[in-house]
């Protein structure tokens, strides 16, 4: 699969003022833990996700996502989960499903659990989300 390209909304620059996680340590964990999770900034840009995130979402496991807008990268996600996305950044309630149906770019269903988490910052607002999810549909 070829490489996604930058979102040409982000300028020159604007991907460096991305927060980071606090250590490349704490990053290199994420990216190779066994779940799948992905962590966002508050415009659902991607700050970081584990390469089984991006595998289990038919991506190469490096595939790099950091500035880009998670409805570029994909398109087909249904506009209820959207509008969660928007609930939970506004609202900063935590939600999650054991078992939600998904039909990708291909028309197959899988079926997700999912779970998403506001993440705060330093001063107690909402910087952004934390998605984990797994891939359940064999168990459904």
């Amino acid at each position: 699969m070829p490489d996604l390209p930058l979102d040409p909304s982000v300028g020159p620059g604007e991907a460096e003022a991305v927060p980071r996680p606090a250590s490349s340590g704490v990053l290199t964990a994420l990216t190779q833990a066994p779940l799948g999770i992905a962590i966002f900034d508050r415009d659902m840009r991607y700050l970081a996700a584990s390469s089984r995130f991006l595998i289990d979402q038919g991506l190469p496991g490096d595939t790099p996502l950091v500035g880009r807008l998670h409805y570029d990268v994909f398109p087909e996600v249904p506009e209820r989960w959207r509008d969660l996305h928007a609930r939970a950044l506004r609202d900063g309630e935590e939600l999650s499903h054991e078992a939600d149906p998904f039909v990708g770019k291909t028309g197959a269903i899988d079926w997700i659990r999912w779970s998403l988490k506001p993440w705060r910052t330093d001063d107690g607002q909402i910087g952004g989300l934390v998605l984990y999810t797994e891939v359940v549909t064999s168990s459904v």
